[in-house]
């Protein structure tokens, strides 16, 4: 039958779990001609994670949900809820997509609910420019009770690939 992104999809209400897929791969403004820009969507839940016991807080749909995001021209997906950093090559991860694309998953800016001894953290997405070509570098800035400070700790650079490729 019909599943949450379908019923997203076609602008009925999804079940409110938090769970939901909102967003039309066949939105202008993700399909955007700004080749400078990264075309981002943002989920709360993650679609791609790193240790076994995250498996079941994984978006719901979420192969299908990646496969049309890639398809509609999405170079990041970006998530959070299990309060731990990390980006990943969805393109590895599901095979077969037509594009690259690249999970950002977010740690946490100020919650107590720290896991594999990672201190509060954010990401910051910076977008390159016309000379660089389609590009973004991902920093994790961790908090440090010591100084009362943020500071960069990892910085992962993403090229994205427009062509079609198959994965």
């Amino acid at each position: 039958g019909e599943d949450v992104l379908d019923r997203a999809l076609a602008g009925r209400p999804a079940p409110p779990d938090g769970r939901a897929v909102v967003a039309d791969p066949h939105d202008p403004l993700l399909r955007g001609d700004r080749i400078d820009k990264a075309q981002r969507v943002i989920v709360h839940q993650p679609v791609c994670v790193t240790q076994p016991e995250d498996e079941a807080n994984r978006l719901r749909g979420h192969a299908r949900a990646v496969r049309r995001w890639a398809e509609a021209g999405a170079d990041l997906v970006m998530g959070g809820h299990i309060h731990l950093p990390y980006v990943l090559a969805l393109h590895e991860a599901y095979p077969g997509l037509p594009r690259h694309a690249w999970a950002v998953q977010a740690g946490t800016a100020v919650s107590r609910r720290l896991r594999n001894g990672i201190d509060n953290s954010i990401n910051l997405v910076r977008t390159g420019d016309a000379a660089q070509g389609r590009a973004c570098a991902v920093e994790r800035w961790d908090y440090h009770a010591d100084t009362g400070e943020f500071s960069a700790v990892a910085v992962d650079r993403l090229s994205f690939d427009r062509n079609e490729h198959g994965g």
